[in-house]
Parts: C-alpha cells; structure tokens; sequence
C-alpha cells in the first residue's frame, strides 16, 4: 500500500509548474488535479493518504509527478 504525504503532493505540484507553467492564471490539467488533492488533504486535514483511496486519472498525475 503505497502512501504519499501532503508534502511529496506539494513537490510533485512544484515540479509540475516548472514543466508546466501556468498560462493565463490557469493551471494545465495535471497541476489542477494535483492541487485538488492538496485541497482535500487540507480540508480533511490528512498529511498522509494512500495512492488507492485517488481516483484512477489522480494515480497517474502523481506518479507521474513524483
């Protein structure tokens, strides 16, 4: 069971918005989802959440960011 702490979302949204800056204040896809799981993290208040309790599409954008 893999888990990732709200810091790991954090740097893989860093990475995401040197590779994919905004453009016209608007987040490409990827950096929108990783900041709508920063978001719920907060909300719920969660450091740590396992990567199944993500949906499908969420998964991806992670690994692929981390």
């Amino acid at each position: 069971m893999l888990q990732v702490s709200s810091a790991h979302i954090v740097a893989a949204l860093q990475k995401c918005l040197n590779f994919e800056p905004t453009i016209n204040y608007c987040l490409s896809p990827d950096a929108s989802s990783l900041a709508a799981i920063l978001a719920e993290m907060n909300y719920f208040k969660q450091e740590i959440r396992t990567i199944e309790s993500l949906s499908s599409g969420q998964q991806e954008v992670v690994m692929r960011w981390l």
